[in-house]
């Protein structure tokens, strides 16, 4: 590496630094402790449709970017074996790392039946980052997709903010998620 390209890494790692001071990690399988996690409750998934960022969706009806996903949905409305499975976050390493890093970094972990959307939003209201597990209820994004949208609108009202809102999934198919 020359000087040059040594003095803008330093410039922009430095800048980072600056920007991100906390975030915050959505995942219903993050895990503390070494105690195993009870297994998700398997439950028909719903998905709604439209756009992430206008249109109202409805319920059970895919967006045609996404319509091979529901290839992995069977008749009954439970994911297909692999799809949706459980895969556990150590929060603990996580949380760690982000310390080892400076940054203050909290892990929510939604239970079924909780005003997730509502406490979600409440949790990354003043994270600089928000990292959201994509399937955080029985195998669907919908409550992804609405704690997306709701952050994004709450950011919208406060005149504009700058974040990043980060998805990630264990799921094969990634593409097509995208």
């Amino acid at each position: 590496m020359n000087a040059a390209s040594n003095a803008f890494d330093s410039y922009r790692h430095n800048g980072v630094t600056r920007f991100v001071q906390s975030a915050v990690v959505i995942d219903n399988e993050a895990e503390l402790s070494s105690r195993p996690i009870d297994p998700p409750v398997t439950a028909p998934a719903t998905r709604a449709g439209g756009s992430l960022l206008g249109g109202s969706p409805r319920a059970n009806e895919l967006p045609a970017e996404v319509s091979a996903v529901a290839d992995d949905q069977q008749a009954d409305g439970t994911m297909a074996a692999g799809v949706g499975a459980s895969h556990h976050l150590d929060a603990k390493a996580l949380t760690d790392a982000w310390s080892d890093r400076e940054v203050i970094c909290g892990p929510y972990r939604p239970e079924p039946g909780e005003e997730m959307v509502a406490r979600a939003l409440k949790a990354a209201a003043h994270a600089d980052i928000v990292i959201l597990d994509w399937f955080l209820e029985n195998g669907s994004s919908v409550r992804a997709k609405q704690i997306a949208c709701e952050i994004l609108k709450a950011d919208h009202a406060g005149n504009g903010r700058l974040r990043l809102i980060a998805v990630y999934t264990s799921q094969t198919g990634v593409s097509t998620i995208a």
